[in-house]
């Protein structure tokens, strides 16, 4: 049985073919002789196969043609509308002289004879307008409408359907240019589901279902949606249908969303991905999805659309007619200039309930393994979006399977890491090793406060809940702490006692990473940071702050303008962040005055007292080094006011030294190294002797700065 786009298609060769001859034959009503051209014969040949019967004369033959083409007029009408080439004209509002210049041109691509009539006719290859004029045998008016289907901004040429061949015819009519069809049109009129091969590799064309019920959102979230979706079925004209903008995380089921409203007002969704590259790379992409989504009745799903991406893609859009859902990177809303009304959908990481109940489903999906699960420190201690949880679930099954065990916790703990880390790119760097809190040598007053600091994450849920300050404190809520000193105070082990303390993860942020001197490009970085970090387990280390957090000075220049843009944003961001970040510097003089407004902590880690140099000293010694319970550590903690970061150093020298020379540790080893770490600080040592039992000699008598 003959499918409609077959039928269609033979009706719109076999009126081509019609016109054609019925031009030959008037040319040769007029005097015409082409019994000279090599091609004539053969193609006589064809037309009294096609005919069934050889002509008598040109002027029987032009009677005939005229009653075939009368009935094939009479049957082409509802062809047309049977198959796609129907739809595409009304979606692409195509004028019925459009619809043949289209169909004309692309003809003798899929029957070559075609072609071979349609140049014996007109002594020129290919087809042109001039041709289309002849052969249609229009008036003066009908070739202006001819002229005005190639022009830039009707919808063949708009939307790539046709093109007019300007290689090296700039002294060439219009009118003599041939008509180039790209061949992926043929795709975009045949009644299959394949994408143009130019376009497939970034788009995908969905049938989403109708339903929102088995998506797991927020009810407030989930009204919102069905709404715009009852509201978008309603809609008779689709010009008038406002386009949706959706924002959020990765993994929030932007585009998952986008589909579901498609499909709930009747529409498949044509999904494009902007893909790498500039928005000249994008432009050509775009204008073929537009086609692609109109000729098929789709909604047109775009992103995600990176900031620097939105001006070109919404210009690109700026006269589509119908229903389009922009996707958008960032977890704020964007800034877009279109006079289209919009529809705004935020989307974020699940609440706690909503978590809870997909990560329950997503574990009842699991076949075959056996589950060790308590869900809770994964549901309290992340913040995530669906895309996190079933990214990570995927990644522990797979990983269980491999080595034949139960699927545990700490299996989807590593994949939620994964996933965040797989996100934060080279921004950040995990810190492993953390220390532990009686690995601390600080004093009693500072211990103190870093306890109430620490007080702050186990008690927030009073304080802000059941207390009532969440009501009354919007911003300020996370726990901001920097630690200033001198180097080697220990103001990065601080902080992964804080990261141990909190069962939380560390990670430095990579400043060579981040820093960039193009204008917004830092700012950028540290957002996607700040992002990733509020949804999971981390403290965010800041070291040398300084460099980060430096005064804001007057915006003589350029550089001092976009320095104090990247300080405000991050004031700003900080005070927002409702994680845990910790800054340290040596430079706390160099800071902005208005960070320790938003501090929870500020520690000033001094040079340790002799008692605290004596813990420090025998936590770097210890007993199973051989000889160290020899060593007078009294006598150095006295004789020498180092600070932690350097006594751990001549301690760690001292034992190689001793391991060099296969003999115990002795004292002079160890003054040996303490020498040597202070000759590579840059201060001077006087060689002089020493006498363990007798600790009063000064610190001015054996260094020198």
């Amino acid at each position: 049985m003959t499918s409609p786009i077959e039928r269609w298609l033979d009706l719109e060769i076999d009126r081509l073919w019609l016109v054609a001859e019925r031009r030959l034959r008037r040319m040769q009503v007029s005097g015409v002789d082409f019994s000279a051209s090599p091609a004539y014969r053969a193609i006589e040949a064809l037309l009294a196969v096609r005919r069934g019967a050889p002509i008598a004369s040109a002027g029987e033959a032009l009677v005939a043609i005229e009653r075939a083409l009368t009935t094939n007029r009479e049957v082409l009408q509802s062809a047309r509308a049977e198959a796609p080439i129907g739809a595409l004209a009304t979606r692409l509002a195509l004028s019925a002289i459009e619809l043949d210049v289209l169909v004309a041109a692309f003809a003798p691509l899929v029957d070559p004879p075609l072609g071979d009539l349609l140049q014996l006719v007109h002594a020129r290859r290919g087809v042109d307008l001039g041709l289309l004029g002849e052969l249609f045998e229009l008036d003066r008016r009908g070739r202006l409408e001819l002229l005005t289907a190639v022009d830039a901004e009707r919808p063949l040429v708009r939307w790539s359907l046709l093109a007019i061949d300007a290689a090296g015819t700039s002294s060439v009519p219009v009118t003599h240019r041939p008509l180039q069809v790209p061949p992926d049109v043929i795709s975009t009129l045949s009644d299959g589901r394949e994408l143009p091969p130019s376009l497939a590799p970034y788009a995908t064309l969905r049938t989403a279902p109708t339903a929102l019920d088995d998506l797991i959102l927020a009810e407030p979230l989930r009204r919102q949606l069905q709404s715009i979706a009852r509201g978008f079925a309603a809609t008779a004209d689709p010009s008038r249908l406002p386009w949706v903008v959706l924002w959020g995380p990765s993994g929030a089921g932007r585009r998952e969303i986008a589909c579901r409203i498609a499909a709930a007002s009747g529409r498949d969704a044509l999904v494009l991905d902007p893909g790498p590259g500039s928005a000249a790379e994008l432009e050509p992409r775009l204008r073929l999805a537009q086609r692609e989504a109109l000729a098929r009745g789709a909604a047109l799903v775009i992103g995600p659309i990176p900031d620097e991406l939105a001006a070109p893609v919404t210009e690109a859009l700026r006269r589509y007619p119908d229903l389009a859902f922009l996707v958008m990177t960032g977890t704020h809303a964007p800034k877009l200039s279109t006079d289209r009304a919009l529809h705004e959908i935020a989307l974020g990481p699940l609440a706690h309930a909503e978590a809870s109940l997909l990560w329950a489903r997503a574990m009842e999906a699991v076949g075959g393994l056996e589950l060790d699960l308590d869900l809770a420190p994964l549901v309290d201690g992340y913040r995530l979006t669906p895309g996190d949880i079933l990214h990570a679930v995927k990644v522990a099954e797979a990983s269980a399977r491999a080595q034949g065990r139960a699927l545990r916790v700490e299996d989807l703990r590593v994949g939620v890491e994964l996933r965040l880390r797989t996100q934060l790119g080279d921004l950040v760097e995990r810190v492993d090793g953390l220390h532990a809190w009686n690995d601390l040598v600080l004093s009693d007053a500072d211990l103190d406060r870093l306890v109430e600091f620490l007080g702050r994450k186990r008690h927030a849920s009073i304080v802000y809940d059941e207390w009532g300050l969440a009501n009354r404190i919007r911003y300020g809520k996370g726990m901001i702490a920097l630690f200033s000193g001198p180097p080697g105070t220990g103001k990065t082990m601080v902080a992964g006692v804080i990261a141990r303390e909190l069962a939380m993860d560390l990670y430095r942020v990579d400043l060579s990473q981040v820093v960039s001197k193009w204008a917004g490009e830092t700012e950028k970085q540290l957002a996607q940071i700040f992002d990733i970090a509020e949804r999971t387990q981390a403290v965010l280390l800041f070291d040398e702050a300084d460099s980060l957090f430096a005064k804001r000075g007057t915006t003589e220049g350029g550089h001092d303008r976009f320095a104090n843009l990247t300080v405000n944003y991050l004031l700003q961001r900080l005070e927002r962040y409702p994680g845990v970040a910790v800054l340290t510097t040596n430079k706390e003089e160099s800071l902005d005055e208005a960070l320790q407004r938003r501090l929870s902590l500020h520690l000033r880690l001094q040079l340790p007292e002799v008692a605290e140099r004596r813990r420090l000293w025998r936590s770097f010694l210890p007993e199973q080094l051989p000889g160290a319970s020899t060593i007078d550590v009294d006598w150095l903690a006295n004789r020498f006011e180092l600070a932690g970061g350097s006594i751990k150093n001549a301690a760690v020298r001292a034992a190689f030294l001793a391991a060099g020379d296969r003999q115990p540790l002795d004292l002079a080893v160890v003054v040996a190294s303490v020498e040597r770490e202070l000759d590579d600080m840059g201060r001077v040592v006087w060689q002089v002797p020493f006498e363990p039992e007798d600790p009063q000699i000064a610190l001015d008598d054996v260094i020198l700065d």
